[in-house]
């Protein structure tokens, strides 16, 4: 039994040296994986908001959560606001906080000016600046930037699904987008 234990304790280093080579081998190979992973790759996920007879309505500016809400129809701006949490301060002087909201209306609380600006109907792709792209669900600083990019570089866009050959912009997002956007000539 002895002569057996030795011959094992012989091998053991060599057991430990193939053992760490195997987990160099494998670090390596995850930081290079890792390092040659796409620097600009963004995901954007759309979700669709439904079709159930509420209306969408874009709340932007001095309210605590800012973004789409889904409301019944027959929804204020007063409702609108508070969907989006209220404003952050006293409430701005101004606005029609009785005014009944349509479909794709936009409510912009403003911090500065203290008005109430409401702008209705679907947004035109080939004149619109990049903060009213912005104001479109899944449309951030970055693709808002592309679609002005490839609006100067191409051209007006003939129709809201030539939106679909922007990088970063799918078939599907320009479906869901439906409705919100037009492409009026300049």
């Amino acid at each position: 039994m002895p002569g057996r234990l030795r011959a094992i304790s012989k091998l053991v280093p060599y057991f430990t040296t193939t053992a760490v080579a195997c987990l160099i081998v494998l670090a390596v190979w995850g930081l290079v994986d890792l390092l040659m992973a796409p620097k600009d790759t963004v995901v954007i996920q759309v979700v669709p908001l439904g079709d159930d007879g509420q209306i969408r309505v874009q709340v932007d500016g001095a309210v605590e959560r800012p973004g789409v809400y889904l409301l019944p129809p027959g929804s204020t701006e007063a409702d609108a606001i508070a969907a989006a949490g209220g404003f952050v301060e006293e409430q701005p002087a101004g606005g029609d906080l009785a005014r009944q909201l349509a479909d794709g209306d936009l409510v912009r609380v403003g911090a500065e000016s203290a008005e109430i600006e409401v702008k209705a109907g679907p947004v035109d792709i080939n004149t619109a600046g990049a903060a009213e792209l912005e104001t479109l669900p899944g449309i951030g600083p970055v693709l808002a930037g592309r679609v002005i990019e490839y609006r100067e570089r191409h051209g007006p866009f003939k129709s809201p699904r030539d939106l679909a050959a922007v990088s970063g912009i799918s078939e599907r997002m320009v479906s869901e987008l439906e409705g919100m956007i037009t492409a009026g000539t300049r």
